[in-house]
């Protein structure tokens, strides 16, 4: 009876190492969010939302509507090695739009990641829907960032009670 409750011990322990060194094998790795001074990182996010909010044209490649709220999470540039913002040609970002109605309500909303190309005029490319999408994720964001531009990310979150707190901050209807 012994032997029998060895074995079985051993036979668990097996099994346990086992799976943990299995799941350690197939983690998902992590987003890939570039390494970036925090006062950079506030910088690139505010050019990323004024641009959505103020360009139309910038905006309505995200969400096709006339006006638009909008909250970002940036977890990429290039160059990769840009310290300062003015140095950086494309920032990477998460966004979350919603279309602000003529009567200051919401409309449709949206999460996605896209490319803004900085420069004398900004250039905004994002991945379609549908069975495009994977294609256009590797033609718009680099191999090192395509997991951070397509993987859900709780802080996604964040970015829709963002949006959320700043509509109940717009000035009411006259």
């Amino acid at each position: 009876m012994r032997r029998f409750v060895g074995l079985v011990v051993v036979v668990l322990l097996a099994i346990g190492a086992g799976y943990v060194a299995n799941r350690a094998l197939i983690q998902e790795p992590q987003p890939a969010t570039q390494v970036m001074s925090p006062l950079m990182r506030r910088e690139l996010v505010d050019r990323v939302v004024r641009t959505l909010e103020i360009d139309g044209k910038a905006g309505r490649v995200v969400l096709p509507v006339d006006r638009v709220l909008c909250a970002a999470r940036v977890f990429g540039i290039e160059p990769a090695t840009a310290v300062k913002v003015v140095d950086v040609d494309v920032v990477y970002a998460r966004t979350y739009c919603v279309e602000v109605k003529p009567d200051n309500q919401a409309g449709v909303t949206i999460l996605v990641p896209i490319a803004m190309h900085l420069g004398a005029t900004v250039r905004v490319q994002r991945p379609a829907d549908g069975p495009a999408r994977q294609a256009d994720v590797e033609n718009i964001f680099p191999s090192r960032l395509r997991y951070a531009a397509t993987k859900d990310d709780p802080v996604d979150r964040v970015l829709k009670e963002d949006v959320e707190r700043r509509f109940t901050e717009l000035p009411p209807l006259n």
